[in-house]
């Protein structure tokens, strides 16, 4: 069982479904945090900045510890980095994932131009669930 986690309150409700899940069906829980290669905002002068985009690694840790503090699950942390989408459906490929759960976007621009998880829905081998 795989699960996509980034610190959001959706990736949290994804990661606890997830934990249940692998719990029922006594198989391990992989969780997959991606780090971004950065994100790019404008400067008042025309340049780009790249922005870091990542979680510390003991915040990282700490914030799943809590999340499955309430679930007996044997569970690893595997991080990647680059593009959400593709990393998970690696991991999985990798894995040969049962399932692959991962949060909705709460953001309204994904609704026009795409989510991580409806680009995993379309390309994943694997059932997904996709938890709000």
């Amino acid at each position: 069982m795989i699960a996509g986690f980034d610190g959001s309150p959706s990736s949290e409700h994804a990661l606890a479904y997830a934990a249940g899940l692998a719990r029922r069906l006594g198989t391990r829980l992989v969780v997959v945090y991606v780090r971004s290669t950065g994100t790019v905002m404008p400067t008042g002068f025309g340049a780009l900045d790249v922005l870091p985009d990542d979680i510390a690694d003991s915040d990282l840790i700490h914030q799943v510890g809590d999340v499955l503090s309430c679930c007996v699950v044997q569970w690893e942390l595997v991080e990647r980095m680059g593009s959400p989408d593709r990393e998970l459906l690696a991991v999985a490929d990798e894995l040969r994932a049962d399932a692959v759960v991962v949060g909705r976007s709460a953001s309204r621009l994904h609704r026009l131009v795409g989510s991580v998880a409806g680009r995993i829905v379309r390309r994943c081998d694997q059932p997904v669930v996709v938890v709000p």
